[in-house]
């Protein structure tokens, strides 16, 4: 087959350049992964080059990791993925060992909560090779665990809440004896958390 033109290059720049993120349960995406599948070497190699937003990178990855349209029995084994934030020596690991699909999405959640400048994901290889700080492909952290930085985020607003909860009590504790009334509550929180999915 042969390579894209410039002007295909081109349309696809200015396509996916106006993209904010992409969603990887879409069917466009999955339909747009199933087309980089289809493509030779030779054609990802053009596209990770290219520096089209999202599709370089997708086609990268191909190349380095995840299947490639080599022939069969040629499959290669699936990368593994870090997600980080910050630049240069100010660069930190959100959370590494997923899968594509796992990093993309954690990107593009952190993308939309507008908290950084600079982000990204890359697999471990590259990830390595680029950054003093090493990635060993055995992960500890268990599949579909929640990021650091999000627990961090979730136990300040919780703290936030136990000293709402405090001050109301300390409000209330003078006029009597409210331990009774507080233990009912401290039940009913735990059936809704409950009910919410939460386990406790």
């Amino acid at each position: 087959m042969n390579k894209f033109t410039k002007q295909q290059i081109e349309i696809m720049r200015k396509a996916y350049g106006t993209l904010k993120t992409m969603n990887p349960t879409s069917p466009t995406y999955k339909k747009f992964i199933k087309f980089l599948e289809k493509l030779p070497k030779d054609q990802l190699k053009q596209l990770a080059a290219a520096n089209i937003k999202f599709v370089s990178m997708l086609a990268k990855n191909r190349i380095k990791g995840e299947s490639v349209n080599e022939g069969p029995g040629r499959e290669l084994p699936p990368q593994k993925y870090v997600v980080y934030t910050g630049f240069g020596s100010k660069r930190k690991i959100v959370k590494h060992g997923l899968s594509h699909k796992d990093a993309l999405k954690l990107h593009n959640r952190i993308e939309k909560s507008g908290k950084y400048d600079d982000y990204g994901m890359d697999n471990h290889r590259d990830w390595n090779d680029k950054n003093g700080k090493q990635i060993k492909e055995s992960v500890n952290e268990a599949p579909g665990s929640v990021p650091r930085d999000i627990l961090k985020q979730l136990d300040s607003e919780l703290n936030k809440a136990s000293d709402i909860i405090i001050k109301i009590t300390d409000k209330y504790k003078k006029e009597g004896d409210i331990e009774g009334m507080v233990k009912a509550w401290m039940r009913g929180l735990h059936l809704r958390l409950r009910k919410g999915g939460i386990k406790i």
